[in-house]
Parts: C-alpha cells; structure tokens; sequence
C-alpha cells in the first residue's frame, strides 16, 4: 500500500477506534438517562467533548498529510467528508480504502441516530417535568383535579415552560 494511503487508513482506523468509543459513551448516557443519574450525565458530556477533540484532531492531521502530498480539498475540521478523502486518494494514488471508509460512514451514522435518540429522551422528560410543575403550581393539594365522574375539572392549565432544554 502506497505510504500516503497507509497514513490516512491508520488515522481513518483511528477515527472507527473514536467512534466505537463514541457508540459506549452514548450507550452509557442512555443508561444514566433512565436512571436520572445526573452526575453520570455530566460525566458522559466530558467524555463525549474529549472524543469530539480527538476526532477534530485526527482530522486535521489528515488534512496535514494531504497538504504535504500536495493533495489539495476545500475541506476543514466541520467539513470533513472520509467519502472525498477517499476519493482523492483513489485519484492521486490509484488505491483504494474502501472498507475503512463504508465502516466509518455506518458508525457514525450509529453515533448520529444514538445522540438523537438520546436528544429527544430529554426532551421527553423536559416535556413531562414541565406538565408536572403546571399541576403542582396551578392545582394546590386541596383543589380537586377531578370531578366525581373522573371527568376533567372546567380549570384548563396555562402551559409555561419552566425548564428549558439546550441541545
């Protein structure tokens, strides 16, 4: 394999190692999430930023690796794209890193429906805690929500948002 291929597939491999670690952060996020471990949440945003840094990281140095070569792309950090790393090698080099590439695009399409997944879970819960804080301000203790027939008082709850979500 052509020295500039192997440079870039060692980094690209690098970057599948950061994104499987990526995939057991969330994994473990998800965990803390259902338990409202919010320590452990916390924990997992450090972890998550600390990978995203690596990954910056790994970026940049491929871009170094094409620039050496000569090897030009209109690319940066935000716009990586392995599809046309991969492109330009096959053009500069006639080789081909293929695999590495399809494995990278499918794991980060995992950590993409993960972080989502993970995304909407709080805001679900954002959701319900909002509700529950309208009940407790609007009906004290002592006011029935109720009537006898189980039928919703005539009160209708002003919904205010009480937590807000930054995601």
């Amino acid at each position: 394999m052509n020295e500039i291929c192997r440079q870039i597939n060692e980094l690209l491999n690098e970057k599948i190692l950061k994104y499987q670690e990526l995939v057991d952060v969330l994994n473990q996020e998800k965990e803390s999430l259902i338990a409202s471990d919010i320590q452990s949440i916390w924990k997992h945003s450090e972890k998550k930023q600390t990978i995203v840094k690596h990954i910056e990281q790994l970026r940049k140095q491929i871009f170094t690796i094409l620039l050496t070569h000569h090897i030009s792309h209109d690319m940066n950090v935000k716009t990586f794209d392995a599809g046309k790393v991969r492109d330009l090698l096959q053009s500069y080099t006639g080789e081909r890193i293929h695999g590495t590439y399809i494995t990278l695009k499918l794991l980060k399409e995992q950590v993409r429906v993960m972080a989502k997944s993970n995304q909407d879970f709080v805001e679900h819960f954002l959701d319900v805690l909002n509700h529950v804080i309208d009940h407790v301000k609007y009906f004290p203790a002592q006011h029935n929500l109720y009537t006898q027939n189980a039928v919703k008082a005539k009160n209708t709850i002003p919904h205010n948002l009480y937590l807000h979500k930054k995601v």
